[in-house]
């Protein structure tokens, strides 16, 4: 509300309100517009404030559902993917050793400690 009233209160520069409080312009711009649109009310943030699982329908609450297992879902592929590329990784090396060891074995030199 603060940066909205500067806004305003400086004949919309927006671009004088952005560089002041060291945001986006659009954001200053976006903020004013729904400021002016439906009021103090439209710029409430309104992130993570569900309604009660009571007031929704059924559709809606199993595409709720869905939407959580499927970046669930997503979240495990990519664990997979992760596990998969570490294992093939340790497996390269664990045949590198033995190769260096062969090789050693055959030409019949040790290593130096």
């Amino acid at each position: 509300m603060k940066i909205v009233r500067y806004c305003l209160e400086h004949e919309r520069d927006y671009k004088l309100t952005a560089k002041v409080f060291d945001i986006p312009y659009a954001n200053v711009y976006g903020w004013v517009k729904k400021y002016i649109q439906k009021g103090e009310e439209r710029l409430s943030d309104k992130r993570g404030c569900h309604k009660k699982d009571e007031e929704l329908d059924e559709v809606y609450l199993l595409k709720r559902q869905l939407k959580q297992m499927e970046r669930e879902y997503e979240i495990l592929k990519l664990e997979n993917e992760l596990l998969k590329k570490v294992q093939e990784v340790e497996r390269r090396r664990s045949g590198e050793k033995a190769g260096m060891k062969q090789s050693l074995s055959q030409s019949g030199k040790r290593p130096k400690r």
